[in-house]
């Protein structure tokens, strides 16, 4: 995977020097955090998750089910980027089967898979991604987990607290790397050739942010060094070149409308193995 990378990154650096090209696209509607329904559509939740009618089963009466304990209750976070929510269990049984979630109020939850042998005892990770068209506001996220046999944690509550951050203005862009905001300009349809179209964030002359393969909406951005994803099959991921160095997405998500888009990734130098978070957005309307 790594030796595709090596190659793809300096052809990728050569061809971002496209134009964007002139369409008119809706922006998506604002989501009001209170509606529990549209809030539950639009999260953006981990590869393989399946979202199903009703509510999760209930927490096991069984003395060998799973629990759970919380390191956070409140979340306040801005719409467009990504929060991961560490939970801290134990009494693990015969292996780890997933976690279940769902914003309190819907009609449906998620069913989320983790993936690995895990010990009696430890920490897990759920990320959970914001849509860009989230307005201010709150909202609950319950969660719990469960191991193979199908046995249910102790549920969980967190609240999600959204300050909305606006897109930048037509034209622009931004990069927050390390606590630095950067403003940028923002370049859509960035044609590569046979490797399809992007949409770019340039900061300066020799730094830029690309965003490959995105569907309108909410996308996760998948681990295209480590994992078993490849940035050719036309799944979503994201790279960061600083001038001399290639950084692509781990994790992360990114929202996205065809003319603008928010991202937050952690992301990891293919050749050197440095790791760096970043969020960006730009705006080619």
């Amino acid at each position: 995977m790594k030796s595709r990378i090596r190659f793809f990154a300096p052809v990728l650096a050569v061809l971002l020097l496209a134009a964007c090209k002139d369409q008119n696209e809706a922006k998506p509607d604002l989501i009001d955090p209170s509606d529990a329904q549209k809030v539950g559509a639009a999260l953006v939740m981990p590869s393989g998750t399946q979202s199903k009618t009703g509510t999760p089963p209930a927490p096991s009466q069984s003395p060998q089910a799973p629990r759970v304990s919380a390191t956070v209750s409140e979340l306040p976070t801005t719409n467009g980027g990504a929060e991961n929510i560490s939970v801290p269990y134990n009494n693990l049984n015969g292996g780890l089967g997933g976690a279940y979630a769902q914003v309190e109020g819907a009609s449906s939850y998620f069913d989320i898979p983790v993936q690995g042998n895990a010990p009696s005892s430890g920490v897990i990770t759920l990320p959970v991604g914001l849509p860009e068209n989230l307005n201010s506001g709150s909202f609950v996220l319950v969660y719990c987990i469960y191991d193979r046999s199908g046995r249910v944690s102790n549920v969980l509550r967190v609240r999600f607290t959204i300050s909305r951050v606006e897109p930048p203005q037509p034209g622009e862009g931004r990069v927050t790397i390390g606590g630095r905001t950067y403003d940028a300009t923002a370049i859509c349809e960035i044609d590569l050739g046979g490797y399809g179209k992007a949409y770019g964030i340039l900061i300066g002359q020799t730094q830029f942010v690309a965003l490959y393969h995105l569907k309108r909406g909410s996308n996760q951005l998948n681990d295209v060094v480590n994992g078993t994803y490849d940035p050719f099959d036309g799944i979503p991921w994201a790279g960061y070149f600083d001038g001399s160095n290639f950084y692509f997405s781990t994790s992360g998500t990114a929202s996205y409308n065809g003319r603008s888009v928010s991202m937050s990734a952690r992301m990891e130098d293919a050749f050197s193995n440095r790791q760096i978070s970043l969020s960006a957005a730009g705006n080619c309307e």
